[in-house]
């Protein structure tokens, strides 16, 4: 999506991809693209934290505050 940032406003592109980034204000620039892969990689690290750091919970906080 970012790449391609100015062919989503294609109707077309629209209607296959419209609804990833349907509440996202284009408007604004690329950066807001950037916004969804921030948070699913925050809730891919906390996931990462809580199967593979189990033992030690410090890091599960740390990553849940981050």
């Amino acid at each position: 999506m970012y790449l391609k940032f100015a062919k989503l406003k294609n109707e077309q592109v629209k209607s296959k991809f419209g609804e990833m980034y349907a509440s996202l204000d284009l408007d604004k620039g690329r950066g807001v693209i950037l916004v969804r892969l921030f948070f699913f990689v925050r809730r891919l690290v906390i996931g990462w934290t809580i199967i593979f750091l189990r033992d030690y919970p410090v890091f599960q906080i740390f990553s849940m505050n981050f």
